[in-house]
């Protein structure tokens, strides 16, 4: 048995409310009720961001959501709330990211997801012991990480569930997206693939897994398992028959023997991996590295205003919390620290670093970084002013 999971990435950062209102009601609904309507089980990914976003403007795909997770014809994964890049984040600033996702999800969907899908599947063996510690079962993890880390290993080896090494040795289950066939959706799409060029692919598969039973003994407890994934509103805001297109991949896939079409969660069911591998740090980008976030001189004024506005957050905080600390009531100063938190996760997502992130989505960042440094500045003053006063007295 081969599975083939779709998990569909529902991503939208915040200040363009149009195009997530048109991205709700011409792709992610559509796609739910797709899904809800046919009983067939998949995998979506959310970002804690649209979901707040989603559910202060009332838009109907968040309670299909909680329709699909409820009836468990939906595998929700995490993905973090504001889309940072993970690994170049500090790790303090990672596990409030993702507890931030884990309390909306709770508040929202009353679900608590077992996957987590990083952030342009940017990954590094410390997330392990982070995820696993709040609760997570399983990681998806870039395919092209893996091929850089051992080009030797066969074709057929490589689409297995892994344990992934943490940095201490913890281990977390990694499932590998697989790069060509989501990017094969974009191929049909602009006409250069057919429907049936993709599922022709599922047989090929198929029947390299059945070769792989014979000849690997050791592998027959453990099923591969291909992911493809791609962001959602792919189908329906981009390609207008997209859903089309896909119930005829599910129709022409029923034929395909030995493989079965389902959610990342019902395929690891067990499904328990069998080899250890250590995963280095990387994403899905050209060279599998992080160059698309680093390389630019936008990007370099960003991560500088990034680097500038954390310290000042941090200062602030070791400032506040030492006077709270002694007695000083400071609730002004740690409402403002919590403003300059928000400020400096909104101006550090991938979205305004990417390598062709629009202007628009650059001067978001920017705003949002110089307000940090505004409000964490604005904190150490109200602390202070405070204490000056008390002691005065």
């Amino acid at each position: 048995m081969m599975f083939v999971c779709f998990l569909w990435h529902v991503h939208q950062p915040p200040g363009d409310k149009r195009h997530l209102v048109e991205a709700a009601s011409k792709s992610y609904q559509p796609l739910l009720r797709f899904y809800l309507e046919s009983g067939l089980d998949t995998s979506f990914n959310i970002t804690g961001v649209t979901v707040d976003q989603a559910v202060k403007l009332s838009l109907d795909f968040v309670p299909l959501l909680r329709d699909g997770v409820s009836s468990g014809i939906i595998d929700l994964t995490a993905s973090g709330f504001y889309h940072l890049i993970l690994p170049l984040t500090p790790t303090w600033e990672v596990e409030e990211d993702i507890k931030l996702v884990l309390k909306v999800f709770r508040e929202t969907l009353s679900y608590s997801p077992e996957g987590f899908f990083p952030p342009e599947l940017a990954w590094s063996p410390f997330l392990a012991d982070i995820l696993r510690r709040l609760g997570f079962k399983w990681v998806v993890v870039s395919d092209k990480v893996f091929r850089m880390a051992d080009p030797r290993c066969p074709e057929e080896e490589i689409f297995f569930p892994y344990w992934l090494e943490g940095v201490r040795g913890k281990h977390i289950v990694g499932v590998l997206q697989h790069y060509g066939l989501s990017q094969m959706l974009w191929e049909i799409y602009a006409g250069k693939k057919t429907i049936e060029d993709f599922v022709s692919v599922l047989e090929q598969y198929s029947l390299m897994e059945e070769r792989l039973g014979e000849r690997y003994h050791p592998y027959a407890a453990t099923k591969p398992l291909l992911v493809v994934s791609t962001d959602a509103e792919l189908l329906g805001l981009k390609w207008k028959r997209g859903l089309e297109a896909l119930s005829r991949i599910y129709e022409l896939a029923e034929d395909i023997s030995g493989l079965k079409l389902c959610s990342v969660k019902t395929a690891l069911k067990d499904n328990v991996p069998k080899k250890v591998f250590y995963m280095p740090s990387g994403s899905w980008s050209h060279d599998a590295r992080f160059t698309v976030w680093l390389d630019r001189p936008e990007n370099d004024v960003i991560n500088t205003l990034v680097g500038e506005a954390r310290r000042k957050f941090e200062l602030s905080r070791c400032i506040v919390l030492t006077l709270k600390s002694m007695g000083f009531r400071v609730d002004d100063a740690e409402q403002l620290l919590q403003e300059a938190l928000e400020n400096l996760m909104l101006g550090e997502m991938s979205d305004g670093r990417g390598w062709d992130a629009a202007p628009e989505r650059r001067r978001f960042c920017y705003n949002h970084l110089l307000e940090s440094i505004e409000k964490s500045d604005e904190s150490i003053k109200k602390a202070l002013e405070k204490a000056s006063r008390r002691i005065k007295k």
